[in-house]
């Protein structure tokens, strides 16, 4: 039988300046920066797994989904994690999510080393992975008019 993929949100947060906010996770000499992410957890809905997410690992409570992007990411993760996590891999659904006070961020996981807001084309050139750089740019195609029509508007 093929395992299913397990559920996944990934939050793209953006600030006042239209700049999106990546975290560090990077390990033993492997650079790895990202948009923060989680799985969804039992009967949970997507709600559900960002909010919990967001606090768990930012301590954002305060923040507003503006858009879910069409475009989904699959992928599959190497024979060891299919078989401890019992998955094939992740299937990935991104929010568009606006903070408009980033003074509550507080890092609240030990993976995460830090966090910048940037600019989309900057935060390109820090990711590392090929299939993460492809999403990113789907992705970004939905998500940056939404972008630029709300830091317009405030």
């Amino acid at each position: 039988t093929t395992l299913p993929y397990r559920k996944n949100v990934q939050m793209w947060l953006f600030n006042n300046k239209g700049e999106l906010l990546i975290i560090d996770e990077s390990s033993k000499g492997e650079i790895y920066w990202k948009f923060p992410q989680g799985g969804v957890d039992g009967n949970e809905s997507h709600e559900e797994a960002i909010r919990r997410e967001l606090m768990e690992e930012l301590g954002i409570l305060r923040y507003k989904i503006i858009g879910i992007a069409k475009y989904k990411h699959t992928y599959e993760w190497n024979e060891e994690l299919q078989t401890n996590k019992g998955y094939r891999g992740q299937e990935q659904t991104m929010y568009l999510i606006q903070i408009k006070n980033t003074n509550q961020i507080k890092i609240g996981e030990e993976k995460i080393l830090a966090y910048e807001w940037l600019p989309f084309n900057t935060i390109l050139q820090k990711f590392c992975i090929q299939n993460q750089i492809e999403s990113a740019k789907k992705v970004w195609e939905e998500f940056q008019g939404m972008v630029k029509e709300k830091t317009i508007e405030e």
